[in-house]
């Protein structure tokens, strides 16, 4: 009897667990499918392809949905509707925004999969990343122009592979100049100093990081500035330094003046058998710091450490005026000084050197008649070069760049002062031109500088 009861009830499950056959089930709309299977090559049994991946035709009669046919939009509508600008719904605008998705695309992934190399650390890679080390160094170099300074800093640690390939210095120049600036004179030299513009480019930022928001030179730029103010045969140099105590100078301005001072003659005394140095500190008049004589570095550090700023206004002429005196004056001492005593003759300066710390924020008759005093010094006295370093607010480094390749005795055929004077003021007339800016390149370094935008 148990069986008997139970078998209406399988009867009546098995009916219901039974499919209805196609023809009976009830046609009901559904939204397409977010994605249809792609056909077989070769197409369909009637053996013409499909126009579209996501197919509109009468499903087969094995199918469960019906596709609705997408509505037609006409070209405005598809324009208010897309994400994209107007011109990408053009067949070739759509052209070139794909392409250049694809290139922004292809670089976004290309520098994450670089960066996840680092994951690894302990100056290893994994064997996943085998195939993108050895890829060709042009292309590795391409994919890593993608990437930050800091990128590549932190790519570098990942394995000796890397540390290799991201020291690329063409790289590292560019991130310099994008950062920087100008490449040639000096930041040339300094970073040949450092062994390279990686290393040019971070010491640079340490000295950044320490001195924000002023900026101020790292340690190879200034070893690169001494480098050129040095004789090249060690004999003997004379340096008269000009230093600017007017009212726009700060105390931390002419205190970084004076540290200067101190760093630059102690080095310079190293690489010559000659020294002298004489110090001038100028605002509406000039006064004599310590003449210009013999080097002997505890005198000078002494001297230094006295000085206290004059204030007042910027006399650069009076103080340029006034450092060729000092030139002419020595050498007529040491001639007066060799003829009396021959066994104890002090060998005269080689070459001279003007060296000029200021803010340069002159007025237009006070900039000429200084640009007039260094053509004069420059033409008058062998072997003269002039440099230039700023410090303070606002640095006018257009009149220091004139005043630097006006200073510079090598710019000038000693026909006649006439002709000198033409050529010069020739030249002068264009700031910019290209023997001008390769000599300023050369002799105008920043000291401590706060820009505009900063205060």
């Amino acid at each position: 009897m148990a069986a008997a009861d139970a078998m209406p009830e399988l009867a009546t499950a098995a009916a219901v667990s039974t499919p209805e056959p196609p023809s009976k089930r009830p046609k009901t709309a559904h939204s397409p499918p977010v994605c249809n299977d792609v056909p077989a090559a070769g197409g369909s049994s009637s053996g013409s392809e499909p126009s579209s991946s996501i197919s509109t035709a009468t499903p087969s009669p094995t199918s469960s949905l019906t596709a609705a046919a997408p509505p037609q939009l006409s070209l405005q509508e598809l324009r208010a509707l897309s994400p994209l600008p107007p011109s990408a719904l053009t067949l070739d605008g759509a052209e070139a925004h794909c392409k250049v998705a694809e290139e922004e695309a292809g670089a976004a992934a290309a520098q994450q999969r670089l960066l996840a190399v680092t994951d690894e650390g302990e100056g290893r890679c994994d064997a996943s990343d085998t195939a993108l080390l050895e890829l060709p160094e042009e292309v590795l170099h391409l994919l890593l122009g993608h990437l930050s300074a800091e990128e590549l800093c932190l790519l570098g640690a990942a394995c000796h592979r890397l540390a290799e390939v991201t020291s690329y210095e063409p790289r590292w120049r560019q991130l310099f100049a994008s950062r920087f600036g100008a490449t040639a004179g000096l930041a040339a030299r300094a970073a040949q100093l450092a062994g390279g513009w990686k290393r040019l480019y971070l010491n640079k930022c340490e000295a950044l990081r320490r001195t924000q928001p002023w900026v101020t030179p790292g340690s190879y730029e200034v070893a690169a500035l001494l480098d050129v103010m040095r004789n090249p045969t060690g004999r003997s140099l004379g340096l008269v330094f000009l230093v600017d105590g007017s009212g726009s100078v700060s105390e931390p301005d002419f205190n970084a003046m004076t540290t200067f001072l101190k760093e630059a003659v102690f080095e310079l005394e190293r690489c010559h058998r000659t020294l002298h140095v004489g110090i001038l500190q100028f605002s509406d008049e000039v006064r004599i710091e310590l003449e210009l004589t013999v080097m002997d570095y505890q005198r000078f550090a002494k001297v230094v450490d006295s000085m206290v700023r004059m204030n007042g206004g910027t006399n650069i002429a009076s103080a340029i005026l006034r450092a060729q005196q000092m030139f002419e004056a020595n050498v007529e001492e040491l001639k007066l000084h060799g003829e009396a005593d021959p066994l104890n003759r002090v060998e005269p300066p080689e070459s001279n050197a003007v060296v000029l710390l200021t803010d340069g924020r002159l007025d237009g008759t006070q900039s000429s008649e200084a640009v007039l005093k260094a053509r004069k010094i420059a033409t008058e006295l062998p072997n003269m070069a002039t440099y230039a370093l700023g410090v303070g607010r606002s640095i006018d480094q257009s009149s220091m760049r004139r005043l630097v390749f006006a200073g510079d005795s090598q710019a000038y055929t000693r026909a006649s002062s006439a002709d000198v004077d033409a050529a010069a003021i020739a030249e002068l007339g264009d700031p910019d031109a290209a023997s001008s800016s390769s000599v300023a390149d050369n002799r105008y370094l920043g000291l401590r500088i706060l820009k505009p935008h900063c205060w």
